[in-house]
């Protein structure tokens, strides 16, 4: 596999394998239109039937540069996507020696950080190496306004939800990629981007795994904004939504709006939920929220947990978290 040095879009004429694009266009379902005037006071942009309607809107997929070998197996190099008028950067990490590929593709959606903290393939460069050295192509996504990204909304719409979206638009016609072969990873705030994709994409994730997930109730998230995750000292990013329409309790059913624990019935792949009891980021409640939503829906659903594991796993309990993944991905996504 040949790979330009320079930022060069891939070519889709030279790429696009067989009706792999035409296939996933078909198996997208149309969703049901909801007038304006259905629409309470909010931040209409970020509801689940706005992003749903949204259409996909991504291309341009571009090797920027190698950062080399990663151990034997495994290279990675900074990619770039367009997102809608934004230029999204991310890292690709490719098999080495494991076959010519196309192979299945992992996107792998990063936690939350201060944007002067973050560079790119920061948070999961752990996964990255390990399911790549395990014949899979990951894509770990920086979002805008991270890393080499370019600036754009990401409070009042759902920026970073958007940028996966079109993420997923963007890499069928990428040569190392098998695009009917995808599953994605999202942990912490990551978690909660990975729930809003699912509800509102179908027939292009294949398998799901949330990692100390944010919780699904938008509600919690508001408070966690302002008690556990609060620094004091620290800058806060603002919050745009409660200074333009108020707080929860003033536009419920806004949030109950942005909330993807409210739209599970329309997953369509299983999802693998890992959590710690010792997570004081996220607590264990927000998983069990999830859990006891997916089983009333009848959901193909597994359930972690793990004891004294920090926000970010380490050690023994990371491997574990690991290995479970790759069973769970080889399953559903390699040989599903």
């Amino acid at each position: 596999m040949h790979m330009q040095r320079n930022p060069t879009p891939f070519s889709r004429r030279t790429l696009l394998r067989g009706t792999t694009g035409l296939a996933l266009a078909s198996v997208v379902a149309a969703p049901v239109a909801v007038g304006a005037e259905d629409l309470p006071p909010g931040p209409t942009a970020r509801y689940i039937d706005a992003i749903w309607q949204r259409p996909q809107n991504g291309g341009d997929f571009t090797v920027r540069n190698s950062r080399g070998l990663q151990g034997n197996s495994v290279e990675a190099f900074v990619v770039s996507h367009r997102s809608d008028n934004l230029i999204i950067t991310g890292l690709m990490c490719t098999p080495v020696g494991q076959g010519s590929g196309p192979w299945p593709v992992l996107l792998v959606n990063h936690g939350h950080f201060a944007f002067n903290a973050y560079d790119t393939g920061y948070d999961t460069l752990r996964e990255d190496i390990f399911f790549a050295s395990n014949g899979y192509v990951t894509i770990a996504t920086d979002y805008r306004n991270y890393a080499g990204s370019d600036q754009g909304e990401y409070q009042l719409e759902p920026g970073y939800t958007h940028d996966v979206r079109n993420l997923l638009d963007a890499i069928r016609f990428v040569a190392p990629v098998d695009a009917r072969r995808v599953g994605m990873m999202g942990h912490s705030m990551g978690g909660g981007i990975t729930q809003q994709v699912l509800v509102t994409t179908q027939g292009q994730i294949k398998a799901a795994t949330l990692y100390g997930t944010v919780s699904g109730d938008e509600v919690d998230n508001y408070t966690a904004r302002r008690t556990r995750w609060a620094t004091p000292g620290s800058r806060s990013e603002g919050d745009k939504v409660t200074e333009m329409y108020g707080p929860p309790e003033k536009i419920p059913e806004a949030y109950r709006r942005m909330s993807p624990i409210n739209y599970l019935d329309r997953i369509d792949c299983p999802v693998a939920i890992h959590h710690s009891y010792a997570d004081t980021t996220c607590p264990i409640e927000w998983a069990e929220k999830v859990r006891d939503a997916f089983n009333a829906k009848g959901k193909t659903m597994e359930y972690h947990t793990y004891q004294g594991q920090p926000h970010s796993f380490q050690g023994a309990g990371f491997q574990e978290y690991l290995q479970s993944n790759l069973a769970f991905f080889d399953k559903y996504v390699k040989n599903g």
